[in-house]
This record gives C-alpha cells, sequence and structure tokens, in this order.
C-alpha cells in the first residue's frame, strides 16, 4: 500500500469511500484494511464498512475476496461495526469462489455470535456453508445456524432438511479423505494423524449437527412430519454412523412433548430394533416405548414383528438397553399378549435383573402374555424381590393369572 495504516485511516475518516477504493488497487493488502477499518470511528466507519461490503460483488473476484478478508478482520475484533451488512455477507456465502464464501462465512459467525439477529438474514444461504470437505466453512456454518436456533428457533426449521443432508455428506467425506490417502505416503505417521485429526473434526461436527437438529425438533415438534422423509433417510443410512442412534432419541424426546408429532414415523423406528448398531437398536426401542405410551395399539402393530430381536437386548450389558427392551415389551404385550410367547423365557429370566424397572416391566409383560408356566418365578417375585413396587406389580398379576385360571 502506499499509504501507512495511520494514514488511511486518517483519510478514511474523511473520505469513508478511501478504504472500499484501496480494495482495488491493492486487494492483497486486505488485513491490513480490515485493521484501519476497525479503527476508523462514529458514522465515518459505518459508510466505510458498507463501502467495503458492496466489494463483495465485484466483478473481479480478487476485489471480492479482499473485501470478504477485511470484513472479516474487522468483525473478528469489532463484530459490532458489521450489523448493517449481515445482508450483504449473507449474498456472498453464495459466491462461487471458495475464499470468498470461507471470509464471509467467518464474519457472518462473528456477527452471529455477538448479535444472533444478525443470522437471519443468512438463513436461504447458510446451507452453502455446510460443505465436509472444508471444516472451516462447516464450523462457521454451524455456529451461525446455532445463533439462529438461539435467538429465533422458528427460523432455524428450514435448515433441518440440509443439516440432515449434511450428515451423510460428513460420512462421505471422511471415507472420500480416506480414500484419497490410500496409496503412497498414506501409511506415514504425517498421513496417519492427519486422518486422525480429519476423523476427528468431522466427529465433531457431525455431534454439532445432531445437537442442532434435536434442539430444533424438540422445540418445533411440529416440523418432523415436513422433515421425515430425510430425517427418514439419514436414520437408515449406515453411513451416518453413530449419530442414527442420537436421532432416533431426538424422536423419543420429541414423543415426550408431543407424540402425535412422531406417530407416523413408528414404523420407521420399529424396522431399526433389529439394526446391527446395537445403540441404533436400543435408540428406537426406547423412541418406541415412549410413543407406546399414547399410542400402544400402533406401535404393538409395528414392533410384533420385531419382537425376537428386542427380548435380546434383556440380556445386554447396558442397562439402558435392557430397560428399553423389558419396556418396550410390556407395552406390546399389553395389546398384542400373543406377539410375546416366543420370548417368555428370555422375560422370566429377566425377573432376576439388577434393575427394578427392568424387573418391574418383565413381570407386566409376563402377566398380560398370561403365562401359566412362569407362575411359580411370578410368586417368588411378590416375596423375594427387593423392591416393594416390583413385588406389589407381581402380586397384581399373579392374582390375575389366577383367577383367568
Amino acid at each position: 500500500m502506499t499509504e501507512r495504516p495511520e494514514q488511511l485511516r486518517d483519510r478514511a475518516a474523511v473520505d469513508p469511500g478511501a478504504l472500499a477504493r484501496s480494495l482495488e488497487t491493492f486487494p492483497r493488502e486486505a488485513a491490513a484494511v480490515g485493521e484501519t477499518l476497525c479503527a476508523v470511528e462514529g458514522e465515518s466507519r459505518v459508510v466505510a464498512v458498507a463501502a467495503v461490503a458492496d466489494r463483495l460483488t465485484d466483478a473481479d473476484v480478487v476485489v471480492r475476496r479482499g473485501a470478504a478478508l477485511a470484513l472479516r478482520t474487522c468483525f473478528e475484533a469489532r463484530p459490532e461495526a458489521g450489523t448493517g451488512v449481515a445482508p450483504e455477507l449473507a449474498q456472498a456465502l453464495t459466491d462461487e469462489d471458495h475464499v470468498v464464501r470461507k471470509h464471509a462465512g467467518t464474519a457472518l459467525r462473528d456477527l452471529a455470535l455477538h448479535d444472533p439477529e444478525t443470522a437471519d438474514a443468512a438463513v436461504d444461504s447458510l446451507p452453502e456453508l455446510f460443505d465436509p470437505a472444508s471444516p472451516d466453512l462447516l464450523s462457521a456454518g454451524l455456529d451461525i445456524a446455532a445463533a439462529v436456533a438461539e435467538s429465533d428457533p422458528d427460523a432455524a426449521l428450514p435448515l433441518v432438511p440440509s443439516l440432515l443432508d449434511t450428515l451423510d455428506a460428513v460420512a462421505d467425506s471422511a471415507a472420500g479423505r480416506s480414500g484419497d490417502l490410500a496409496g503412497g505416503v498414506a501409511s506415514s505417521p504425517a498421513a496417519r494423524e492427519f486422518r486422525r485429526q480429519h476423523a476427528a473434526e468431522l466427529g465433531r461436527q457431525r455431534d454439532r449437527i445432531v445437537a442442532l437438529v434435536n434442539e430444533t425438533l424438540t422445540a418445533r415438534p411440529e416440523v418432523v412430519e415436513s422433515v421425515r422423509p430425510v430425517l427418514v433417510e439419514a436414520l437408515r443410512s449406515e453411513s451416518v454412523g453413530v449419530a442414527r442412534a442420537a436421532l432416533a432419541e431426538t424422536l423419543g424426546r420429541v414423543a415426550e412433548s408431543d407424540p402425535e408429532a412422531v406417530a407416523e414415523t413408528t414404523d420407521d423406528l420399529a424396522g431399526l430394533l433389529d439394526d446391527r448398531d446395537s445403540a441404533v437398536a436400543t435408540s428406537a426401542a426406547w423412541a418406541l416405548g415412549v410413543l407406546a405410551d399414547t399410542h400402544g395399539e400402533r406401535v404393538a402393530d409395528a414392533v410384533d414383528a420385531h419382537v425376537d430381536p428386542v427380548a435380546e437386548y434383556l440380556d445386554a450389558d447396558a442397562r439402558a438397553a435392557r430397560v428399553a427392551s423389558a419396556t418396550l415389551l410390556a407395552y406390546v404385550a399389553e395389546h398384542r399378549p400373543d406377539a410375546v410367547a416366543p420370548v417368555t423365557a428370555s422375560l422370566a429370566t429377566a425377573l432376576n435383573d439388577s434393575n427394578p424397572d427392568v424387573r418391574a416391566s418383565a413381570v407386566l409383560a409376563l402377566g398380560e402374555a398370561g403365562d401359566e408356566s412362569v407362575l411359580a418365578e411370578l410368586r417368588a417375585v411378590t416375596e423375594d424381590d427387593p423392591d416393594e413396587r416390583v413385588r406389589a406389580t407381581a402380586r397384581t398379576v399373579v392374582d390375575r393369572i389366577e383367577s383367568d385360571e
């Protein structure tokens, strides 16, 4: 630059457009322009920031890059300086140039973290940042999405389909990057460390996406049906990985407050009960158990064909899996007692489980099944179980079975 920063700052105070014009002459000095931009005070800075933002649509990509970097540099230090140019930054997210999108996204993120309401302007363009191939872009996009969800949950609703699509893209990106490094120096320590860091970063972003989806859907259950196709696709996609279990759990959380919003996903959840990922199957069983409290018959119909895999989790190491399995089988037995007949032995074994919730649910399921062959075990529960609630449940069940004899 031909002028020292303090000279340019003094001139910008008199002629606010000077900084923007300097980008056309010295676009590669954009960081210095951004630092100078922050130093301008009062109304002159407002005008100067707006003039730089106007360069985001310049025909010359180098100028656009410079403008985006200048704004990013300025807003990193003084985000309050950019509240008036959020729409221009949002539009820059659709720029064909990756560097422009990166700088504009980072600048907009700093604005959103300072004032979440400014992020609303970016909702339509925000999916452009959901690029797993560029962790910086993706991270900035998720920061902005979180700010939108915090300030206006309704404004975040249109982002849910894109967020769910990104889950698959995150997995594809990880697989692609591993494939790119499959030969040559891929076995070197540096390559292995790069893969490890890349996978860890994508894992963090995946967890953030799931958290955002969870936050949005639990805040606005009525939108579940509108995003159901892409949600179900994510639930079925093994490439989404551990996020599938979290998504199934999200449906259970929604069902706790608005079961009707989740009712249409009953068959989809039931289809996950024999998933080879035990965490997915367990989360689906738990969600169906929540849903069965108000939609018992519908859940029983859907689970009827999956009773065997559900019963297998009665012997799981994880307490949550055993509780989810026993609870769901109790609901199924209430509406379809014949369906649990093949797993009576497993339920009888569960009477000795260390968890009282598992034992109580097993008692209820056996009672609904009305199988006299387990009366001896149930009578023993009425006397020997250490939990009074379980003993009381068993007494009720035994009395009912004996009265039906």
